[in-house]
C-alpha cells in the first residue's frame, strides 16, 4: 500500500449539510476500496485562484490515506463525475515526507497558540497600566468658599440639635450669685428680732403662776 494525499474543492454555495454529505460519500468510497485514512483536514471556504462555473469561492478539503495503486482509477472516476467537486489533486507521498509535514503543522499550531497568548498578556498589561494612570496622584483640593458665601457675623448658623444635648448646654456652669441686701434692709442695732415663741420659752415659770 502506498501513501497518497488528495486535495479537492467542493462548491461553497452548498448548504453545510450537503457539503458534509459530499465529503462522507467520498470517504465511504475509499474505505470500501480498502483505504486506511490517516488524516482529514477541512480547510473551509477560500477564494479560488480563478473563477470556476461562475464561482469565486470553494470549500477545500485534504485527505491523506494509504491504498493499493490498483484502486486509484475508481477514485479518479468518482471525482470527475461528481458535479459538486470542482477540482482535485492527487499526489503520491513518501511516509517520511508526511511525517515531516505533520511535525511542521504541529509546530505552526504551537506558534499560533503562543502568539495568541502573548497578545492576550500584552493587552492585559496595557489595560492594567491604563488603570494605574487613571488613578489621581493626590485627592482633589476642596474649593475654598468665597467671602460672600460665609454667614455674616452674629448670624445663628446652628442646626436643630438633639434636645438632650441642648438641655446640657442650657445648664449654667456655676450657680447664680445671691444678691447681697442693702444696709437699709437690715434691722437696726439693738432691735429684738426674736419671735414670741422664743420669749415664752425663755420666761421664768414662777412668773406664769
Amino acid at each position: 500500500m502506498k501513501t497518497y494525499e488528495l486535495t479537492f474543492i467542493i462548491d461553497a454555495q452548498l448548504a453545510p449539510d450537503r457539503q458534509e454529505e459530499v465529503i462522507n460519500k467520498f470517504l465511504d468510497l475509499i474505505k470500501s476500496l480498502g483505504a486506511e485514512i490517516l488524516n482529514v483536514e477541512k480547510w473551509g471556504k477560500r477564494k479560488l485562484a480563478y473563477i470556476i462555473d461562475d464561482r469565486q469561492y470553494g470549500y477545500y478539503l485534504m485527505v491523506q490515506f494509504k491504498l493499493d495503486s490498483e484502486a486509484l482509477p475508481q477514485i479518479e472516476r468518482h471525482l470527475k463525475l461528481s458535479p459538486n467537486i470542482f477540482r482535485h489533486l492527487l499526489l503520491h507521498r513518501d511516509p517520511r515526507t508526511l511525517k515531516l509535514m505533520q511535525l511542521e503543522t504541529e509546530r505552526l499550531a504551537r506558534e499560533a497558540i503562543y502568539s495568541a497568548e502573548k497578545e492576550q498578556a500584552k493587552a492585559t498589561e496595557d489595560t492594567e497600566k491604563k488603570a494605574v494612570k487613571d488613578v489621581p496622584e493626590k485627592p482633589p483640593e476642596i474649593e475654598k468658599p468665597d467671602d460672600g458665601d460665609l454667614p455674616e457675623s452674629g448670624t445663628d448658623v446652628s442646626t436643630d440639635e438633639d434636645p438632650e444635648k441642648k438641655a446640657v448646654k442650657d445648664v449654667p456652669e456655676k450657680p447664680p450669685e445671691i444678691e447681697k441686701p442693702d444696709d437699709g434692709d437690715l434691722p437696726e442695732s439693738g432691735t429684738d428680732v426674736s419671735t414670741e415663741e422664743e420669749e415664752i420659752k425663755n420666761s421664768d415659770p414662777a412668773d406664769k403662776e
